[in-house]
C-alpha cells in the first residue's frame, strides 16, 4: 500500500467513530468526512484496524482479510493504547470494547471472530 493516504483510504473504506457514551463503533456516512481535514486531530486520530506493517509486511495475508479494513475515528489516547501493546484484559477495562473490535488481531481472526 506504501506510505498512508488516509484521504484516499476514507474514500476506500467504511468509516466509524468510537462513541464514547455508547462504548461501540458507529458507522460514518462517507460524505461526511472526506479529509483528513474534517476532525480535530489533538482529540482524535484516524486509525486503520488493519494496521499498517500487516499491509507492507504481508500483503498475500492482507489480501485475504482486505475485506476487513476499515477507517475508525478514536481519541488520540484509544489509539496510543490499541497500538502500544496494551493487554485485552486493561483495553477493555479502560474503554469499555475489545481491542480486537478496534484493531486488528491473527488471534481472533483464528478463533472465528470476524466475519
Amino acid at each position: 500500500m506504501g506510505s498512508c493516504d488516509f484521504n484516499a483510504d476514507f474514500a476506500k473504506y467504511p468509516l466509524f467513530f468510537f462513541d464514547l457514551f455508547s462504548r461501540t463503533l458507529k458507522p460514518i456516512p462517507a460524505d461526511e468526512l472526506t479529509s483528513v481535514n474534517n476532525y480535530d486531530h489533538g482529540q482524535y486520530h484516524a486509525h486503520h484496524f488493519i494496521e499498517k506493517q500487516i499491509r507492507k509486511n504481508n500483503p498475500e495475508f492482507y489480501a485475504k482479510i482486505e475485506y476487513l479494513q476499515k477507517i475508525i475515528i478514536v481519541p488520540a489516547q484509544m489509539n496510543y493504547d490499541a497500538s502500544s501493546g496494551m493487554s485485552e484484559e486493561n483495553f477493555l477495562k479502560n474503554w469499555g470494547i475489545e481491542k480486537y473490535k478496534i484493531i486488528f488481531s491473527k488471534q481472533a481472526w483464528h478463533a472465528g471472530l470476524y466475519p
